[in-house]
């Protein structure tokens, strides 16, 4: 519920302005931090006494939007710079007015159109914040194959010995798994899924196939058809085969089985710690220092494009267990 700080000298007036934000739904406070609020509505005699504070706490909380409402007294004349900008770049102080007596329709499609606008730069801000990490991420994945690349050319260059081939061919496949997996997580937010009838099973055995499974065992238990996404399923069936593969020296049984409203994944290696559970799926998150760190990611959104939840425990074995519910069984 949206957070409204009431900045306004007089008491009777305070209380007036408060019965009509709970008539609307709005929680309010006249006391406690600023940092707690999403909207400032102040009176034209508290603002000349309040004016740097809210421009402080603006640009303190930019790029997101903090929003100010001016309560105007009829006829009283505001002077135009504690309505303007302390500087050209600068926030403007006031965003919008209202004029006492407040009409209860003009205060709230006023307020709404503000939090809905805050709400958007708070998201746009988050959105930001994590591509920055993403893409330091990314860049960090890179450098590591590429340094060793590099190492490796320059050795191979200086002493002929093939050997040092080896290596750089498995910097190169890093190299190839990285740009496959940031590609399918942009992919994956963009593209809807196309949900159809699918037989479990039948995607579990191609995707077995189209991975690098030499030395894993698959047990194969699921008997149901869902509504799914076949390439989608396909996608982050594999994604999770290769993260058990590569997480526990490939000599790994993944298995495969259903749930009263799902299907789980799951093998008998080593396991997810607990205190890394809620880590594994988020983008670039790689706790043992092999794979990318994203195909957990593409797993998440797949998954939440289909309206599905995803848990992480553990297996019978002590290994990874990845649990998918919300799964919609298709008609017999």
């Amino acid at each position: 519920m949206p957070r409204i700080h009431l900045l306004i000298g007089d008491d009777a007036e305070r209380r007036a302005v408060g019965q009509l934000l709970d008539d609307g739904g709005y929680e309010h406070t006249a006391t406690g931090d600023f940092e707690d609020a999403d909207l400032f509505l102040v009176d034209d005699h508290t603002l000349p006494d309040v004016r740097e504070v809210l421009l402080a706490e603006k640009r303190e909380r930019a790029p997101e939007f903090c929003p100010v409402v001016l309560l105007r007294r009829e006829g009283t004349r505001i002077a135009p710079e504690l309505h303007s900008r302390s500087d050209d770049d600068g926030p403007r102080t006031v965003n919008e007015t209202v004029v006492a007596p407040v009409e209860k329709s003009v205060l709230f499609r006023r307020l709404s159109n503000l939090l809905v606008r805050q709400r958007q730069t708070r998201e746009l801000a988050n959105r930001n914040e994590r591509l920055d990490a993403f893409a330091g991420k990314v860049s960090h994945e890179l450098r590591n194959p590429l340094n060793v690349l590099s190492g490796r050319l320059e050795l191979a260059r200086e002493s002929g010995d093939e050997t040092h081939f080896e290596a750089m061919e498995q910097s190169l496949d890093r190299i190839h798994r990285l740009v496959e997996d940031v590609l399918s997580l942009a992919r994956t937010g963009d593209v809807e899924v196309d949900p159809e009838a699918v037989a479990l099973s039948g995607v579990v055995e191609r995707c077995w196939e189209t991975v690098d499974t030499t030395v894993a065992t698959l047990r194969d238990e699921t008997a149901s058809t869902i509504v799914a996404d076949e390439d989608r399923l396909h996608q982050l069936l594999a994604n999770l085969v290769r993260n058990a593969v590569e997480h526990n020296g490939g000599e790994v049984t993944v298995t495969v089985g259903d749930l009263t409203d799902g299907f789980f994944v799951a093998d008998d290696g080593v396991g997810i710690p607990d205190g890394e559970r809620g880590q594994v799926l988020e983008r670039g998150y790689s706790g043992s220092g092999h794979g990318t760190g994203l195909g957990l990611a593409v797993v998440t959104e797949i998954a939440s494009a289909h309206g599905w939840t995803v848990t992480v425990t553990d297996s019978e074995s002590g290994g990874a267990r990845f649990e998918f519910r919300g799964v919609e069984r298709a008609e017999p």
